[in-house]
């Protein structure tokens, strides 16, 4: 060990004395600050275009869905530097082996005790932690912008694991290079090409077929780092990089090895032989898979590959049986070198199969909502397989940047059960878009038992509405909808139109009707349910009563209401215990919104004892818009019924008796002793009746379901939600898949400049004179 600890204290020395470890250091800091810069400066350009008066500004929903930070700025940048990486890292690497042997001093060191395997351990640590420092270097000014920017820690974490793992592959592969030379040059540019040949095959794609192109995606190194750009941690990738370095570290020891037995001379026919050999074989593989055809070109590198590798083990083993003293020792080193390999494969192949990942995203975007994951095993139970499973097919252009994406998304649903996932040129395939109406490039087309669904913008909100329109299609319950009195519109996709809440009621399998109140006498016996939403005129007596006969025979009532008006539906629902006077509720904990009065739009994070709420707590809040309050009692009429709070706002609010403030733009007074409480917004009732049970619930807002609010927070949840429970479809309760945010506010570019010129600048301007310092005291001595 003291051995060793001198051989990394020597190695240190030597690399920080030479001026290349600091001028590399200084490239690097550089470079990544100038690219993060640069894109930061476009990124705030496009955004002041967008958000000028003439686009409409910000709030007005004009700027695109990728003009953001995380995919204008994170993952071009991320790209960039991952390709970068591969130029200074050969020039860290070519004289860490090939130094030694070319002033003679690699057999100085074999004499020094220390055994093959300590010499490689020795010098890989210390390019290891040069690259770590590297790259900590490097990471200065991104993360100074991304912290500033709000993308999050835990992204940042990504990144920075995949690109110093990218740099730890690089590095690994140019001390093998180094390993096999006397000479820098060759070292450097041998990692140079080895390196940009590893990295990325999807050129080759065109040329080969699906199952080649797989194999060798799996060998490469780019689709195992874009996945951590994606802010995606997979333990296969992991495992990918450390056997990477692995096998870099057997085969370097086998190197040293091969020379250490002297066999090195005498195999260097052999070896070249060998070469040759497989250069001629690679150029008639390609050659075929270009052509198509065997052509004489082909078939002449064949047969000249083959005798090449056929000469190359004749005379190796002549060589062999003229030297026996080295056969043992060299047949211990291949065999270790051999087992170093398969056991760095068998690692890569068991730690991809355990298939443990973890999403590092700021807003999770990789994980799977529980509703995403039920709708898959609604359709694809537990033992499905084959044509049972659900088949999910990407249709997509060659170069389409989105195509990333939508894939880490498709594969994580492969993993939620039994689903098959396909990737299909759009070129390759017209017959299939035309049938399936595919009319751009990334669309998933979802298909189940002979039926399908079409998701032009594949996102899992989406998808999960695709999977849920499939899994229910035959199972669809009638809801009724009253119209006539001023109530809310579920065909006005308006702001204030409910057309969104109609739309997520279809797809959970409801088939939503019209029932004008002006003249029911009756609701339709096929009538699953009835929502009453929010009338703004009073009700006909025969409108009510219809209700109430309703409720006599096991109906179920959804009923939004909102302050400002009286319509008898109020008492009505007062007779059932779920009264609600024509009040507001002031909540002063929340903030205001859009120019509203302050309190007067409660987000409620207090959720009571209710099946309706699963999945609901104090992080997971809901938004009322305006509303009244209820005040649930136990009715006179009907002792036995079962009244719960649904939701109530925070213990500091209040009620103010003038509806009209909501159309003012002032703080609202508060009354002389009124007091504070945690008021009802939301609440519900059953009531056993000899018919069978009817049910009620009541929401004191109706702006709540409203299209503007409906996908605020966890709205829809609870709407949808309500739903279900009154229809005794608890099963289907969950929490449905959210939008991801995407930020789209400009990073203010005077802080940039400041940025840029502070630690974007004085990294490596430190760095610079640490290397002329370097190179003057090499000058001096």
């Amino acid at each position: 060990m003291t051995r060793l600890r001198a051989l990394v204290g020597k190695e240190l020395a030597v690399l920080f004395a030479s001026p290349v470890a600091y001028l590399v250091l200084f490239m690097v800091a550089l470079v990544t600050a100038l690219v993060f810069f640069d894109h930061l400066r476009i990124y705030n350009q496009i955004l002041f275009v967008f958000a000028s008066t003439t686009m409409g500004g910000f709030e007005s929903d004009t700027i695109p869905d990728h003009i953001n930070l995380r995919d204008t700025v994170f993952y071009p940048v991320m790209e960039q530097l991952g390709l970068l990486l591969i130029a200074p890292l050969p020039l860290v690497t070519m004289r860490v082996f090939a130094e030694e042997r070319a002033r003679g001093t690699d057999e100085l060191l074999s004499t020094t005790g220390l055994s093959p395997l300590q010499i490689v351990l020795g010098k890989f640590a210390v390019t290891f932690a040069f690259v770590l420092l590297m790259m900590v270097v490097s990471f200065v000014y991104p993360m100074t912008a991304i912290v500033q920017a709000g993308v999050g820690v835990q992204h940042l974490v990504s990144v920075f694991l995949g690109l110093t793992l990218l740099a730890l592959g690089i590095a690994s592969l140019g001390l093998v290079c180094s390993a096999l030379t006397s000479s820098q040059l060759i070292a450097a540019a041998s990692a140079w090409a080895l390196a940009f040949v590893l990295y990325d095959f999807s050129w080759l794609n065109p040329f080969l077929n699906e199952d080649v192109a797989r194999l060798l995606d799996q060998i490469a190194m780019h689709p195992r780092f874009g996945v951590f750009a994606e802010g995606v941690v997979q333990l296969g990738d992991v495992a990918y990089f450390a056997a990477l370095a692995g096998m870099a570290m057997g085969i370097t020891r086998f190197i040293l090895d091969w020379r250490r037995f002297g066999v090195g001379s005498t195999r260097r026919g052999p070896m070249r032989l060998a070469l040759v050999g497989v250069i001629a074989l690679a150029a008639a593989f390609g050659a075929q898979r270009t052509l198509g055809e065997t052509s004489l070109f082909t078939s002449l590198n064949a047969l000249g590959g083959a005798v090449c590798l056929a000469a190359a083990a004749l005379l190796l083993w002549r060589h062999q049986r003229a030297s026996a003293h080295a056969r043992a020792p060299v047949a211990d080193t291949v065999a270790r070198s051999l087992a170093v390999v398969w056991g760095a494969v068998l690692a890569v192949v068991a730690a991809s199969a355990a298939d443990v990942r973890f999403d590092m995203t700021l807003e999770g975007r990789y994980e799977l909502a529980p509703a995403t994951r039920e709708a898959i095993a609604r359709l694809a139970p537990d033992g499905a397989a084959g044509d049972a499973c659900v088949a999910l097919d990407l249709y997509r252009d060659a170069f389409d940047p989105r195509i990333r994406r939508t894939r880490q998304l498709l594969a994580e649903l492969g993993r939620a059960g039994c689903v098959r996932v396909s990737d299909r040129l759009l070129d390759d395939v017209p017959e299939e878009a035309d049938r399936y109406e595919v009319a751009s490039s990334n669309t998933v087309v979802v298909r189940h038992d002979g039926h399908f669904e079409t998701v032009a913008r594949p996102t899992e909100g989406a998808l999960f509405e695709a999977l849920s329109r499939l899994a229910r299609r035959e199972t669809q319950r009638v809801l009724y909808v009253t119209a006539g009195s001023g109530e809310g519109d579920v065909l006005d996709s308006g702001e204030l139109g409910f057309s969104g809440f109609a739309a997520a009621l279809q797809t959970e399998g409801y088939r939503v009707r019209s029932l004008t109140t002006a003249f029911v006498r009756e609701i339709p016996e096929d009538a699953d349910a009835v929502v009453v939403l929010a009338p703004e005129r009073a009700l006909r007596a025969e409108a009510i009563a219809a209700l109430d006969r309703y409720l006599a025979r096991g109906g179920s009532v959804l009923a939004w209401l909102e302050p400002g008006h009286t319509t008898g539906i109020e008492d009505w629902l007062a007779r059932y215990g779920l009264g609600s006077p024509n009040r507001v509720v002031v909540d002063p904990s929340s903030a205001p919104l859009e120019g509203d009065p302050p309190g007067v739009n409660p987000l409620v994070f207090n959720y009571w004892d209710h099946p309706a709420r699963r999945g609901l707590n104090r992080n997971r809040m809901t938004f009322f818009r305006g509303a009244r309050p209820i005040e649930p009692r136990r009715p006179q009429e009907h002792p036995d019924a079962d009244i719960k709070r649904l939701v109530t706002s925070s213990g500091d609010a209040w009620l103010h008796p003038d509806p009209s403030i909501l159309d003012r733009r002032q703080d609202p007074e508060r009354p002389p002793g009124t007091r504070s409480d945690y008021w009802t917004l939301a609440a519900t009732g059953r009531y056993p009746l000899p018919a069978g049970e009817a049910r009620l619930a009541v929401f004191g807002d109706s702006d709540f379901g409203a299209n503007r609010n409906l996908r605020a927070l966890f709205n829809l949840d609870l709407a949808l939600n309500t739903v279900h429970w009154l229809l005794e479809r608890e099963a289907d309760i969950t929490l449905r898949p959210k939008s991801a945010p995407v930020l789209q506010f400009p990073l203010p570019i005077q802080n940039s400049l400041k940025s840029f010129s502070g630690l974007g600048l004085l990294i490596p301007e430190a760095l610079l004179l640490l290397a002329a310092g370097a190179w003057l005291r090499r000058q001096s001595s």
